[in-house]
């Protein structure tokens, strides 16, 4: 992490990822002091004249609780404001345990009930119908069999 004791307004994570470096351009063009996480020290974003403040966190897919943890200790370090998950993977660990982050940052995200009707296909399509969008027949396949017969509705 360079300059660990340095007090920043906001936590970017997915440095490794080419969107973070989008984030953090903004960021620095409006003045605002931000930490950008990554998972290897080649972080994308770590190359970036905009990233002054970096650390290397375990991965939000394959480590989930540690991801947390790092996390909410960088919070705590550097009296962080806003933490900014950028993919979803990241988006989907810091929402399980909005409850543990939130006392110390808010988190740029739509809260927990909204967040999860945009990523799950079936809350998604009930919101649809439920607001009379035009969706799709749906059905779940409980078994092989049914795929041919999956495939012979769509062409209908």
């Amino acid at each position: 992490m360079h300059d660990a004791t340095a007090s920043v307004e906001v936590l970017v994570t997915d440095g490794n990822r080419r969107p973070s470096l989008a984030v953090i351009r903004s960021l620095a063009r409006n003045g605002v002091s931000f930490v950008v996480l990554g998972e290897t020290k080649g972080s994308l974003t770590f190359s970036s004249r905009y990233a002054k403040h970096t650390a290397v966190c375990p991965s939000p897919a394959t480590e989930p609780d540690a991801f947390f943890e790092f996390v909410l200790s960088v919070v705590k370090q550097r009296g962080i404001q806003l933490v900014i998950p950028v993919l979803e993977e990241s988006l989907l660990v810091l929402d399980r345990r909005r409850d543990e982050i939130e006392p110390h940052a808010k988190l740029a995200a739509a809260d927990s009930e909204a967040f999860h009707t945009v990523v799950d296909k079936r809350l998604n399509l009930a919101l649809a119908r439920q607001l009379d969008i035009a969706c799709p027949q749906q059905f779940e396949l409980e078994n092989m069999e049914q795929i041919g017969r999956a495939s012979c509705r769509a062409r209908v």
